[in-house]
């Protein structure tokens, strides 16, 4: 039951965002007056085909992992006369650039059309008070103490993590500059901390901004539930499921997700037996968890990591905030936090590019629909805060500048722009065949790490 709502989750995320996409063509296409031939969401056998009043053939196909808007072109077939002047070929080289950004264009749109709605719905987020500070840090160094809360950074809201991380991101760049934090102390005095941002810059800042400033978010004492596996990592491999319930640790009870955690970090790359209790099950189950290396970017240790969220409706309400926004404040956050998912993405393509971050981390249509599965059984804003996600992620590949995806074709009419005339057809035909077999090798890779994340 758990595979096949997977699956109905992964088929509907994936259709969705595809349909997007070339909607996006589609509809840009249709503006400057482009005959479409065929508008299909889906490969393979046509499952489903109608022909609509403008003489465009729509299809849905059985193989749900891609589509395609078939255009006129003189390229691949003959074209009446008559036609010629809506054939794509024919176009002047900035509606075809037009044409093929509208793809990538309307993913992004979408990530901010579903984040807008999940900010309007309204979701829990966790209030911004500090935790762990350590005392060797410049937070310390300038005021910053546990249980304080953040009220503001840089004279803007700060509601939630969220709004504070955004802030953060923001003036973390400008070296000279100095970040500014309101904050409520224990007693609720209001206090002001004014921290040279220069003073903040460490290797750790772009992975954890929080680690580099030297403290960290509280987590409240919360019940050692289970609301999230994480795709691929260890409790996912392990078998770990959703609401179970955490008994013991290594041979030892725990009351707390912070107990849980703590022995979890003292493991990295060591088995211990874990015992939790499961919903439709009479006895204990026993699983064996391999946590695996990380980093604590605050002590800079190894710790274990298991790849494991608590359940967030536990989470005492005293710290929690309903991030709840009216339309145009709605879209105000939503089109921030587009920003920046494009700039996240853009930044982990980059540390695999330099190796920074391994390429095991890579996933394909069987991680996602792993994701999808989970994530569309936590409710409707964490649904569309994944789609936001993936259609975002969907956007960048297809502009990354390699032919036989969109930003291949828009790198090939950039020349042409700025050339004033096109690459020759031999050229071109040889830039698709490697990127046709980059575009394998990426997938081979994605199955390859899925396959593995299956089996270890």
């Amino acid at each position: 039951m758990e595979i096949l709502w997977a699956l109905f989750a992964f088929i509907a995320a994936v259709s969705i965002l595809i349909a997007v996409h070339e909607w996006g063509h589609f509809l840009v296409a249709r503006f400057f007056n482009i005959k479409v031939l065929r508008f299909s969401i889906g490969f393979g056998k046509p499952l489903y085909t109608w022909r609509g009043k403008d003489d465009t053939e729509y299809v849905i196909a059985a193989i749900p992992l891609g589509g395609y808007v078939k255009m006129l072109d003189e390229r691949e077939g003959p074209v009446p006369e008559h036609l010629l002047p809506r054939a794509f070929n024919q176009q002047h080289v900035l509606k075809r650039i037009a044409v093929v950004a509208a793809g990538p264009l309307f993913n992004f749109l979408f990530a901010i059309f579903a984040l807008w709605i999940g900010f309007m719905v309204g979701v829990k987020s966790m209030i911004p008070i500090i935790g762990e500070v350590a005392k060797s840090s410049v937070a310390y160094e300038y005021g910053v103490r546990p249980d304080q809360e953040i009220k503001s950074v840089n004279e803007q809201p700060t509601s939630t993590w969220g709004a504070v991380y955004q802030q953060l991101f923001k003036k973390i760049g400008d070296r000279e500059d100095t970040l500014t934090l309101e904050v409520i102390t224990p007693d609720k005095k209001i206090k002001h901390i004014a921290i040279p941002i220069d003073k903040i810059h460490s290797p750790t800042v772009q992975k954890d901004i929080l680690a580099a400033m030297g403290f960290s978010s509280k987590i409240p004492d919360t019940p050692p539930v289970i609301g999230q596996v994480l795709a691929g990592e260890p409790a996912d491999l392990a078998g770990f499921k959703v609401k179970d319930e955490v008994i013991k640790v290594n041979h030892t009870s725990v009351k707390t997700w912070q107990e849980f955690v703590k022995i979890v970090k003292q493991f990295p790359e060591k088995t211990i037996p874990i015992e939790v209790k499961r919903a439709d099950e009479a006895d204990l189950i026993k699983i064996n968890l391999t946590p695996r290396t990380r980093i604590d970017e605050l002590t800079n240790a190894p710790i274990g990591y298991a790849g494991l969220l608590v359940d967030f409706d536990l989470i005492p309400e005293t710290y929690l905030r309903l991030e709840h926004y009216g339309v145009f404040q709605s879209l105000k956050h939503a089109t921030v936090g587009t920003g920046m998912y494009i700039y996240l993405s853009f930044k982990s393509i980059k540390e695999m590019i330099v190796g920074d971050v391994s390429l095991e981390n890579l996933g394909g249509p069987i991680m996602i629909a792993n994701a999808a599965g989970k994530v569309a059984q936590q409710g409707i804003t964490t649904f569309l805060g994944f789609l936001a996600q993936i259609s975002i992620g969907l956007g960048i590949l297809n502009l990354l500048p390699i032919p036989a995806l969109d930003g291949g074709h828009l790198f090939y009419y950039i020349v042409e722009l700025v050339a004033r005339r096109p690459l020759s057809e031999k050229i071109q035909n040889i830039g698709y065949k490697f990127g046709l077999l980059f575009l394998l090798f990426l997938m081979t890779l994605a199955f390859y790490n899925d396959i593995l994340r299956l089996i270890k």
